[in-house]
């Protein structure tokens, strides 16, 4: 098992969609960012990971999406509806939109729903001030519409999943709030 050996929201979303799926990994190991892991080789950041998975012929391990296109196999894994499903644009779209988000667009899900939702996605947020923003106010929400606009086109080429459907529209939304 190839892990990582500092710190990582990419570990988080691993060991909390592990504690979604079975309550034998729950408080055994460990969750949040850093974990006490019991056998494997760990390697710093995402790219200590995949260097380990493409020296090691066999190891299984876990890392960003964008470290797999091309150059590792992803596996299907089951979701919470019993369906196989690989990582990619169609799997974490339908992931993104099926969890739920309070106000604040704050949410995640360990292992959200629907048939087509790959189990192991979660979000990266920006952080923005609704106001005190003076004259900043419209290039931050230019900024922060580029982003969810003409940026998310490309965000599949990085290996990142677009924001699609409701979510987006809900950040357009939020976006729309900024003011001075």
């Amino acid at each position: 098992m190839a892990h990582r050996s500092d710190g990582s929201g990419t570990t988080f979303a691993f060991t909390n969609s592990l504690s979604a799926f079975s309550s034998e990994w729950k408080g055994k190991v460990g969750e949040g960012k850093t974990v006490k892991w019991p056998v494997g080789v760990g390697g710093k950041g995402n790219e200590g990971v995949a260097g380990v998975l493409t020296n090691t012929p066999g190891a299984i391990g876990y890392v960003s999406q964008s470290f797999v296109k091309g150059k590792l196999k992803a596996a299907a894994l089951q979701n919470k509806a019993g369906k196989y499903v690989k990582p990619g644009l169609a799997g974490g779209a339908a992931a993104l939109n099926n969890i739920r988000l309070n106000a604040d667009l704050a949410g995640e899900d360990a292992n959200p729903a629907g048939a087509g939702s790959y189990p192991i996605s979660t979000l990266t947020w920006i952080l923005a001030y609704q106001k005190g923003n003076g004259s900043k106010a419209g290039k931050i929400r230019e900024s922060m519409l580029y982003l969810l606009g003409p940026a998310q086109n490309v965000a599949d080429d990085l290996g990142y999943v677009p924001l699609r459907g409701d979510i987006l529209k809900k950040a357009k939304a939020a976006v729309a709030k900024i003011g001075a």
